[in-house]
């Protein structure tokens, strides 16, 4: 009980570390992100992910944005994304079911706001 209580530990002290490195580059980017350029927009999807999800492959083509990765729920994230204000036309296009205790496998595609 005592090693597991250390390794949920040593995790989530990881995860903070890794947390306060990710907002040292948003902070550190912010003038980029206010431009208005595409940074904004991965900035925004990278804020609108859950703490279980990641991605594994992000594509900006022509007006279309392309996620690939794993979340537990990705119909929630696919909300969270709409919500964010960046993006329209969010669906979650395909979804595959992970082995237990992993997070599911999804692809989804959106717009950014004010694309055709």
């Amino acid at each position: 009980e005592l090693a597991d209580l250390q390794a949920r530990h040593h995790a989530a002290r990881g995860a903070l570390r890794e947390r306060a490195w990710v907002r040292g580059v948003r902070d550190s980017i912010q003038p980029i992100i206010a431009s208005g350029s595409r940074v904004a927009l991965i900035d925004a999807v990278a804020a609108s992910l859950p703490q279980d999800a990641f991605l594994e492959e992000l594509q900006l083509d022509a007006g279309q944005i392309r996620l690939i990765g794993r979340a537990k729920d990705p119909a929630l994230l696919t909300a969270q994304l709409t919500s964010g204000g960046m993006l329209q036309e969010v669906r979650l296009v395909n979804r595959q079911a992970g082995q237990a205790g992993e997070a599911d496998r999804f692809e989804i595609l959106a717009k950014p706001k004010g694309a055709p």
